[in-house]
């Protein structure tokens, strides 16, 4: 099993309005790709191999107009929901077997619930590692850090001002940095969530 540790960064004061616009659409942009890949998660019950996101990474940059590196990032995202839905399935439904009187009755309305399964509401951290961007030490007096991160257009980036605390970086820099890390998140009380995972 992996732990999951999510940790919000705030983002400084000073960002901009037209760059909180941009992140604003980015992350709106990027649930919608995870959305479509979970679709085909359960429609075709799919593992989260390679081969799977080769099979219909064309697709879903037809449906989606996310470029390749963001759909691999999707696809990541997803598979990460659909592993984490099935083990908590296993367990349940391994529970309920054993379970009787009044602990039954509990695991029954406690059965695990399926990716998007309430619909689309709100956005999911993302899956965020080099294909996107990165967080990386300021130059500037303005703030210790900044997260630098791909847009929509090819070829363009934004620099986003962080405010983190000396725990937000404990936090962050307690493990040996791994190759890949679950960066964004929900955007909004001007906080950008930043999660740390190892890969599977």
């Amino acid at each position: 099993m992996i732990v999951v540790k999510t940790v919000k960064i705030p983002v400084h004061h000073a960002i901009t309005e037209r760059k909180l616009l941009i992140l604003n659409r980015l992350t709106a942009k990027i649930t919608h790709g995870v959305w479509l890949w979970s679709k085909l998660f359960e429609q075709y019950n799919l593992k989260g191999s390679y081969g799977d996101r080769n099979m219909f990474s064309e697709q879903i940059k037809k449906e989606s107009n996310l470029p390749s590196a963001m759909i691999q990032c999707c696809f990541d995202s997803a598979s990460w929901m659909w592993r984490g839905y099935r083990e908590q399935l296993k367990d349940w439904n391994w529970e309920l077997k054993r379970a009787k009187g009044e602990w039954r009755k509990k695991l029954l309305k406690r059965t695990p619930q399926k990716p998007f399964s309430k619909g689309m509401k709100g956005k999911v951290p993302i899956w965020f590692d080099y294909r996107i961007g990165s967080i990386e030490r300021s130059r500037i007096k303005l703030c210790s850090y900044v997260a630098r991160a791909s847009t929509l257009r090819k070829g363009v980036k934004i620099t986003i001002p962080l405010n983190p605390a000396r725990y937000h970086l404990d936090l962050w820099y307690e493990r040996p940095p791994n190759p890949s890390r679950n960066l964004f998140g929900k955007l909004g009380h001007g906080s950008c969530p930043l999660t740390q995972a190892s890969l599977y």
